[in-house]
Formats: structure tokens, sequence, C-alpha cells
């Protein structure tokens, strides 16, 4: 069923149905960041974790160099070498076809840290050259010649070197001093660090960082470790990194040889558990807004059908019921809320409706048969006012029929029609200005009026009562009665004129006796006539 704009149902459902699509968008909007916030999050810890456990397992490798430098620097043929004793020690143990410790570089120095010899299988066949970037100046005045095994790391063109240096003594420590130091040398190549690196759970890509990081946003933490010192782990977080599909850039510094900079090993680790995540999230959130969409159309049905239908259906019931209010007995109130109260107090007010308008129907016929039986024309009239609020017209509201048979018109055609245009001779100045003055004054007016001013002609009285904005004139013929009133004043005139007449002759007669009597006085003879009596 089509809604109409304006209506409460209209306006519910909008209200509604935005407030509810609001919701949905707000719910939308703070999954989403509190997804990619979480799973950021998470992803940035387990890259601290990778990064936190590839140092552990460079500081495991460095642990186990320096065990096996320890074990080679405690012999007695290398004690013996150094003094002098066992000149063959060297090509014995650490050319590369005999190589069994896996040394890319081995160095003796002396007591005073002066080079005694070297031998580097990494350069092998010249195992007599020195590895370019290896200092040995810096190495000999640096902390990994001390009295403990120390291990460290160098920068070269090659790539990163962990060494590991221990002092050469007798396989009895206590027997004598020591002879100098042994320093075997790694080089951590791409190889070797992706195999580190998977051990630690990342892959890595093999190469030192620059010197100045790309993201400016870097998460950094620091561990101490027992044979590396302490380390720093950088790397941006994913919610700086705007090229997280090819993975996390981190880096691990180590304190170097000299104390002197930074050493960076470049770890490059898979932001799988975000982009899984995003990935997966973009699906949860589509089937978030598809839940929503559905809760919400859902709702907007229910909230329908048990608030809004049945409120427009009342509101439909009422306007049936002030349009015609007989087409319409009662109003469903099964409901036991407040939409069946208000229908309940609809059907109470739908009753005495309909009993008032049957009484008014009554009234009305009884007033229209007291009306019709009476025997004056009776009109009612509505004022009609300009601008000013001056009465320029009266509007015909009601007529009966004496008032129909007196002035040929029925009501229906009368009704709704201006005094003027109806009856032009009661709208002439000298009726229609008392008319006027009687709705102003709000007095009664009785006149009398002849038959010049109406049709059918005749005499007329007139009683014209104001109500409210209105006029009842009631129209008595009194023609008859003027008739009779005239024949009498014509009858009275007649006998004025005859009582006229015969008081005359009276008055002569008594004169015409007066002078019977003066002429018998004078003949000395009596009255005969006693007049004294009508004197």
């Amino acid at each position: 069923m089509l809604t109409r704009r304006g209506s409460l149902r209209f306006r519910i459902g909008l209200i509604v149905g935005g407030a509810m699509l609001l919701f949905a968008g707000v719910f939308l909007v703070l999954s989403s960041w509190i997804l990619t916030d979480y799973f950021g999050r998470v992803q940035n810890n387990f890259t601290r974790e990778h990064l936190t456990q590839f140092a552990t397992v460079l500081n495991r490798e460095a642990k186990s160099k320096l065990r096996l430098v320890r074990d080679y620097a405690q012999w007695d043929e290398a004690y013996n070498y150094m003094r002098g004793q066992s000149p063959g020690f060297l090509e014995e143990n650490f050319l590369p076809e005999v190589n069994t410790s896996g040394q890319d570089l081995i160095l003796f120095f002396d007591p005073s840290k002066r080079l005694h010899s070297f031998v580097c299988p990494f350069n092998a066949p010249q195992v007599e050259e020195m590895p370019e970037g290896v200092n040995i100046q810096q190495i000999a005045s640096s902390r990994l010649l001390a009295t403990q095994p120390r291990a460290s790391l160098i920068e070269t063109p090659a790539g990163l070197m962990l060494l590991a240096a221990s002092p050469i003594t007798r396989s009895n420590p206590s027997s004598g001093e020591s002879a100098g130091w042994l320093v075997f040398g790694l080089f951590l190549t791409p190889p070797r660090l992706s195999e580190m690196a998977q051990v630690a759970g990342i892959s890595n890509s093999g190469h030192p960082f620059p010197k100045e990081m790309g993201a400016s946003d870097q998460i950094r933490s620091q561990i101490l470790t027992d044979i590396l010192g302490p380390v720093t782990i950088s790397f941006p977080s994913v919610f700086a990194n705007p090229k997280i599909d090819e993975g996390i850039d981190g880096s691990i510094n180590f304190r170097p040889l000299s104390d002197d900079g930074e050493m960076l090993i470049s770890i490059k680790d898979s932001a799988t558990i975000y982009l899984n995540a995003m990935e997966r999230k973009n699906w949860v959130l589509i089937l978030s807004a598809a839940g929503i969409i559905a809760i919400v159309g859902i709702g907007f049905i229910v909230i329908d059908f048990f608030v809004t239908r049945p409120i427009s259906q009342l509101d439909t019931a009422m306007q049936k019921m002030s349009s015609a209010p007989a087409a319409i007995s009662r109003i469903e109130d099964s409901r036991d809320d407040e939409i069946g109260r208000l229908a309940a107090s609809a059907n109470s007010l739908l009753g005495t409706a309909l009993m008032e308008r049957r009484d008014a129907i009554r009234q009305r016929e009884l007033l229209a048969s007291i009306l019709d039986s009476a025997f004056e024309s009776i009109l009612a009239f509505h004022t009609v006012r300009d601008a000013d609020s001056r009465i320029v017209n009266l509007e015909l509201a009601v007529m009966n029929h004496s008032a129909e048979r007196l002035f040929s018109i029925s009501a229906a055609d009368g009704r709704g029609k201006y005094l003027t245009d109806l009856f032009p001779n009661l709208a002439n100045p000298a009726v229609f200005d008392r008319f006027r003055h009687a709705i102003d004054s709000h007095m009664p007016l009785t006149f009398e009026q002849s038959a010049g001013a109406l049709q059918p002609s005749g005499w007329y009285h007139f009683s014209a009562t104001p109500w409210e904005e209105g006029l009842v004139i009631t129209i008595n013929d009194i023609t008859e009665r003027k008739q009779r009133e005239q024949e009498l004043a014509k009858t009275y005139a007649e006998m004025d004129r005859f009582n006229a007449a015969m008081v005359g002759r009276e008055e002569r007669i008594i004169a015409i006796k007066k002078e019977v009597n003066d002429l018998r006085g004078q003949l000395n003879l009596p009255p005969t006539y006693n007049v004294e009596a009508y004197e």
C-alpha cells in the first residue's frame, strides 16, 4: 500500500529507517576501524616477535661460534703454535681442504694484539688474501680481544661478518698465561640470513638497509642479548606502510665492533596476518552490511505491522468516520495496547457522535416540521460583510413552506443565494437598513410594510430577530386585518357623521322649545317645555 508523504506512517518509516541506516553506517565504519586497528596491532606484535626471534637466533649463532672458537683456542696445539712449537698447525686444520670448522676467516693475534697469522677459506684459492673491509687495527683495538670470549659484527662489502674471539690457552687454563687470541669470522651471506630467518619464522632479504629508513612511523624496541649485547628492533607500523602488500621491511640494529654508529640487518617480514584479516574484513563488512540491511528491512516490517499499519488503519477509519459517520459503525479494538485503547476511545466517540447525530437529525426534523407548520413565512439569513466588516448583504440559509408559497421559490433553489438576488424589494435601503441596524445592535425589530415593497400585493408584518452572525425574519400576511381595519374605519366615520347630524337636530329642537317658552312667557302663559334637563 502506498504511503502518503507527510503521514505518520511515512514519517515513522523515514525516521526509523534513517536511524537504522545511520546506525548501520556508524557500525560499519567503527567495525572497519576497530578491525583494522586490532589486526594492525596484532601484525605489529607478530613482526616484533619475529624480529626478536631473529635476533635471538643470531645471538644463539654467535654463542655457538663462541663455543667453537673457545674449543679451538684451548687446544694445546694452538697454544704451541703461538709459541712457535707447532708451525704446521694452521695448514693442518684451517685450509679449505681440511677446514671442518666452517669458518670464512681465521685470525691469530699474539699477546700484544698484533696479527700473528691468518687464513681466509672464503677467498679460496687465495686463502692468504685478507677479505675486503676487514680492518685488523680496528679488531685489535676493539673490545673483541678480551680476557673472556667475545662476539661482534663488522660490515664488509661482501656483507656482515660475525666475529667470535677467545684467548688462546692450554687445555688447563691455570697452567700458563694466554698466548694470544683466536678469532673466527663467518660471513652472514643472504642464504645464511634466510636460513636463520626461516628458523625465526620469517623471510629475509639478506641485504643491509641504508642508514635512512623509509617510513617515519617506526616501531622500535630493545632487547638485551647475552652475547651480542643490546639489540634495537625497528620496523614501520602497518598503518604507515603504503607498500604493505610487499611485506614489512624491518631492521635489527647491533652494537658495532668499535661502539661507533650501528650495524643493521634488514629483515623483510610478510604481513600475512594483516593482509588476510583485511581481505576477510571486507567480506565480514559486506556480510554485516547485508545483515544490517536485512535487519533494517525486518525491523521496518515489524514496526509497520505492529505500529504504523494499525495507526494508519485507525487514521483511515477516523477519516471515514469524519466524512461519513454512518458508513462505519465500529473500529477494530481487539488489541490490548495503546492502539487498542485509542481505537476503543474512538469507538466511544463514534457512538457518542452517532447518537448526537441522530439527536441532531431528529431536532432538525422537528424544527423543520415546526417551521413548515407555521402560517408565518420564516427566513433565516447569514450576514455577508465586506473588508471593513460592514454588512453588505444577507445569504439565505433556511426558509419554510409558507415562505416558499409567499415568494414562489423553493428552499433548495434559494439556499445560499443573496437577499439582493432573491428578494430585491426587501433589499431596498428603507428595509435593508432596518435589518442591518437590528443585527449591529442585537435588538429585535418589528414593522409593517405595505404591498408596495413586496409581491404579491398586500400588507405584511415583519419581525427581525438577530442570531449570532445572521438574522431570522418572520413575515405575516396581515392584508385581511388591514382590510377589516379599513372597513371599520369607514363605519366609524359614517357613525361620526350621523351622530353629528343627530346632535344638530336636537339642539335646534331645544332652541325652538326655548323660543316657544319665551313667547308663552310674553303672553303670561306658563312654559310648555322643560328645557332645563337639556342644559
